[in-house]
């Protein structure tokens, strides 16, 4: 039986600047990521990775909170810098069958920005909008497939940090999320109807969705950018498909 309700948590994973000679980013590749629950699997998410942070991190001073970072845990930096390489691999295989037990709905947008800036030139959208107008859309097919009705939830700070996408969600509200022109592809033309509030925001240290979105943003951005594809190739069951055909991860531009 399909649920009712489902609340996409997102995050980002590599650089969305374009590269030279129209930026300085020194990465092809940007992600926007992440997983759809229903409020039963967010409260499961929710305890089972406390415990598995706890495990290996012990109890944060006050008034510190521990969060779940991929990045930070793969590169042992921060509070992570503190495992051994073998209990830094052996934390993210954790992570990965703990996904594997939740059994979400994996969304995410690859954005190869040399491609996308090479085909549509000064017309190109900043890549961190083209990924998420292309992951709102398709969580709203999936929604309407399922005939249910869902939210999208953003790290608040990666938002704050960002006045041309808060620009562009603010926007949204009122007219929906979609990109229009003749000639752009892919073409968002519809309002995402089974989306309540286009996207919210909350701190990703309050947010176990948002942490787990994280982890698995990093998860896709570091098979595109570095061809690691040992903790991807483990969570792509879960990405988004019908049928034999896969949605996920979308590559943009085709």
């Amino acid at each position: 039986m399909s649920p009712d309700t489902l609340t996409l948590f997102l995050d980002e994973s590599g650089d969305p600047g374009w590269r030279p000679p129209r930026g300085r980013s020194k990465t092809k590749y940007f992600v926007l990521g992440g997983l759809a629950l229903d409020p039963e699997k967010e409260n499961i998410a929710q305890a089972r990775v406390a415990e598995v942070i706890q495990r290996y991190l012990g109890e944060a001073p006050y008034p510190q909170v521990y969060e779940l970072r991929f990045s930070d845990l793969h590169s042992r930096r921060g509070e992570y810098r503190k495992l051994t390489l073998a209990q830094a691999k052996e934390m993210e295989a954790e992570v990965v069958n703990l996904l594997l037990g939740l059994s979400p709905i994996l969304f995410a947008t690859v954005v190869d920005k040399d491609r996308h800036q090479a085909r549509y030139g000064g017309r190109a959208y900043h890549p961190k909008e083209m990924a998420l107008v292309g992951v709102v859309q398709r969580f709203n097919m999936d929604l309407d497939r399922m005939q249910a009705y869902g939210s999208v939830v953003m790290d608040e700070e990666q938002v704050r940090k960002d006045a041309r996408l808060r620009e562009m969600i603010h926007r949204s509200r009122r007219t929906g999320l979609s990109f229009r022109g003749m000639s752009y592809q892919p073409s968002y033309d519809s309002i995402p109807t089974r989306i309540n509030g286009t996207v919210n925001f909350s701190p990703s240290e309050l947010s176990t969705g948002i942490q787990l979105a994280d982890f698995c943003s990093g998860v896709v951005w570091r098979k595109y950018e570095r061809g690691e594809d040992d903790r991807f190739n483990r969570i792509e069951p879960l990405f988004y498909r019908v049928g034999p055909r896969r949605y996920e991860p979308s590559v943009v531009p085709a």
